[in-house]
């Protein structure tokens, strides 16, 4: 049955997430996860305060804003392997980085089924965005993209934020 305020779209796309969650361990098609969020980037102003011995340090809290970074996050979880990235943007070009980087992590993999939300950058023409076509070609030969549904925000794995 239908959830209640949701589509059959819905059901349609978490079913197919969660029967790709429920498949075994394969090196030839591993699924992987990946999810991004920013973080400000702030400095202290001040220096800690003098203490005297056994006392616990203390800080007078000033932070400096130095702008923003996004953190990207992929987790396989059959293997229990994560890898990180921190990127200025959080753009098509960034993400097209991100999935290179990750995809020449598995080089014995014929297929990736990357699982990821369905953010407008999470999907092929980012590579086209970034790369030459041979190679944007190659990534998305390699890439099998699995989007969860837009309205289950966190039923992904990771959750970076």
């Amino acid at each position: 049955m239908i959830p209640p305020k949701q589509s059959g779209g819905f059901v349609c796309r978490m079913e197919e997430v969660l029967a790709i969650y429920q498949r075994p361990y394969d090196a030839r098609f591993p699924v992987v996860c990946l999810d991004e969020t920013n973080t400000q980037l702030v400095s202290e102003t001040r220096t800690p305060l003098s203490v005297r011995p056994g006392e616990p340090a203390r800080y007078d809290h000033e932070d400096r804003r130095e702008g923003v970074a996004q953190l990207f996050l992929a987790f396989e979880p059959l293997t229990n392997r994560r890898w990180t990235w921190v990127r200025p943007h959080k753009a098509a070009v960034d993400f097209a980085e991100v999935v290179r980087e990750l995809a020449d992590r598995f080089p014995e993999a014929a297929r990736i089924l990357l699982v990821s939300d369905n953010l407008n950058t999470h999907g092929g023409g980012s590579f086209y965005t970034r790369f030459p076509p041979a190679e944007a070609r190659r990534l998305c030969e390699r890439i099998q993209f699995v989007h969860t549904p837009s309205t289950a925000r966190g039923s992904i794995w990771p959750r970076s934020s």
